[in-house]
């Protein structure tokens, strides 16, 4: 709500909210308006909502990536991880990653909606998501710790409670 010359509070995001949409009320209020009130309409409503283009995500994904890292060499996207963006106070970018990985329609859908360089950078992005880890990533990581634990100790072998920093964790 914002102040207008007609009210202190119009409700200028529903008056909006009820002319987007393909259904009988939306379409009958916009069938009031005039070709170049329509077009302003279709203008203004780029702005409108919470959806963001796959650009805007991956490039704020992007950015919070680097920030973190240069805090945490090893820091990693987790579900549920929220930063502050343009578009919201707490974006879900963790959810917004989590909903497109995987073999699923859900998320073979979302990603239907990403050229083919956006799918790229999400591809390289992904390898900095959650927990999981490919056998390989597994005995670098063990192999890389193995050399280390052994220049100091050549007597050294893992121990089943050993544990370590790597990338993921």
């Amino acid at each position: 709500k914002f102040k207008t010359a007609w009210a202190e509070e119009w409700p200028g995001g529903m008056w909006i909210a009820v002319r987007v949409g393909d259904g009988a009320q939306a379409t009958g209020y916009r069938g009031s308006m005039s070709e170049a009130e329509l077009e302003e309409f279709n203008e203004l409503i780029e702005y409108y909502g919470t959806d963001i283009t796959p650009r805007q995500a991956l490039d704020a994904l992007k950015k919070e990536l680097r920030t973190q890292r240069e805090r945490n060499s090893y820091w990693r996207f987790k579900k549920d991880h929220k930063f502050k963006t343009a578009w919201a106070e707490e974006w879900p970018g963790g959810m917004w990653i989590a909903v497109r990985v995987g073999d699923g329609a859900q998320a073979t859908g979302y990603r239907g909606s990403m050229s083919e360089a956006e799918l790229e950078e999400f591809n390289e992005l992904i390898e900095y998501y959650g927990t999981d880890i490919t056998p390989r990533q597994a005995l670098d990581a063990l192999k890389k710790e193995l050399r280390t634990q052994r220049e100091r100790n050549s007597y050294w072998r893992f121990k089943k409670d050993h544990k370590f920093k790597t990338a993921w964790a």
